[in-house]
């Protein structure tokens, strides 16, 4: 392991639900400082691309 950090489009989001409620995870996310384009890419725009998927924004988890 280098000790390179890693970039934004290199992660993909989740969570440890139930134990880390969506609502917390994604505070916690808030919290880190990105930039709209990089934390639209870790909510969703990595995912899409790994898995290439279609579509835009992921939409928002119900009861989450």
């Amino acid at each position: 392991m280098t000790g390179r950090r890693l970039q934004p489009r290199e992660g993909l989001f989740g969570t440890n639900w139930p134990r880390l409620p969506h609502d917390r995870a994604l505070a916690q996310v808030e919290q880190l400082g990105l930039s709209d384009d990089a934390r639209a890419d870790f909510l969703g725009g990595a995912a899409r691309r790994v898995f290439r998927l279609s579509g835009g924004p992921a939409a928002p988890v119900a009861g989450g």
